[in-house]
């Protein structure tokens, strides 16, 4: 992470997000896999991994393995939020 794009981290506010170069990748293409959300009758279960390697070859990204394991982070991350009672 460079300097400024820890400056910058100081500025955010309670609910924002810094998205730095080097998740960036993986950012984009959780963001591309809004709509690849498996859904259960008790609401979103996961995302249907076998649709991110089209994605990530759509959106130029090579390094599969480091985007998957950001994008398991942030999966199970946003299933804690969906699912907190």
């Amino acid at each position: 992470m460079s300097a400024i794009e820890l400056d910058l981290l100081g500025d955010l506010g309670d609910d924002e997000i810094a998205v730095t170069s080097d998740i960036e990748d993986s950012v984009t293409l959780f963001q591309a896999l809004s709509t690849q959300w498996r859904v259960s009758m008790d609401g979103p279960t996961g995302i249907d991994y076998t649709v991110i390697p089209m994605l990530a070859k759509a959106y130029g990204i090579n390094d599969l393995t480091t985007a998957m394991k950001d994008i398991q982070l942030m999966e199970a991350k946003a299933l804690e939020l969906i699912h907190k009672k």
